[in-house]
């Protein structure tokens, strides 16, 4: 049944109602000339980058204390064995701001129990925070990391004039820093489309950013 309030839809209404309905033809693509287009703008095509004549020097160099880095290895193992796990430091990897401390633990030792003593080893060792690594992956040492008594500045220019990131393919490559070890660390940012950059306050996350 239909409602009284309205009207039944004829053909006959139909056609009534659709004589003054007007019909837009659809539109043609107009097509150009991207060849020439391009040849006349081809100087945008020749921009190249700026030298590095542009970036400072790295001024800096800090060198690091062979007997000082030993020395803090054998503390993080006295450290170690007051807590109950033994361990021997086989490996210190010395970077701008942190040295790696690569520790094998002792036979029957579990890796959890690095994890646990992160706050009490950064209390014995007289650092505001340390980082562990359990286990180093492709390794069976564990990484700990402990802030160096002087850091050095990453420059710019040392990373851009790296062989790693001028001999890297891509046209998106970018300059992060140094790894631990003190290494140019670059990457494509074709593979990258976030970006995380985590840090204690003052530790340069907005100058990396900008720069």
């Amino acid at each position: 049944e239909s409602n009284k309030e309205f009207d039944l839809i004829t053909e006959e209404n139909i056609n009534e109602n659709n004589d003054n309905l007007e019909i837009d033809e659809e539109e043609e693509v107009i097509e150009g000339d991207l060849n020439s287009t391009q040849k006349k703008n081809s100087k945008f095509f020749q921009y190249k980058l700026p030298l590095l004549d542009y970036l400072k020097e790295p001024l800096e160099i800090v060198e690091h204390n062979k007997e000082e880095l030993e020395e803090k290895g054998r503390k993080l193992k006295t450290a170690l064995n007051t807590f109950g796990v033994e361990g021997d430091v086989k490996k210190v990897s010395p970077g701008p701001v942190i040295s790696l401390f690569e520790v094998e633990p002792a036979q029957g030792v579990r890796v959890n129990k690095f994890v646990n003593l992160s706050d009490d080893l950064a209390r014995v060792m007289e650092a505001r925070r340390i980082r562990i690594i359990a286990p180093i992956p492709g390794s069976n040492h564990v990484g700990i990391e402990l802030p160096n008594e002087k850091t050095s500045i990453v420059y710019l220019r040392s990373i851009l004039n790296s062989q790693k990131f001028i001999s890297n393919d891509s046209k998106l490559t970018i300059a992060l820093g140094k790894t631990t070890s003190g290494d140019a660390y670059i990457f494509d940012l074709c593979k990258m489309p976030h970006l995380l950059v985590a840090g204690a306050t003052g530790s340069g996350k907005s100058v990396c950013i900008n720069t």
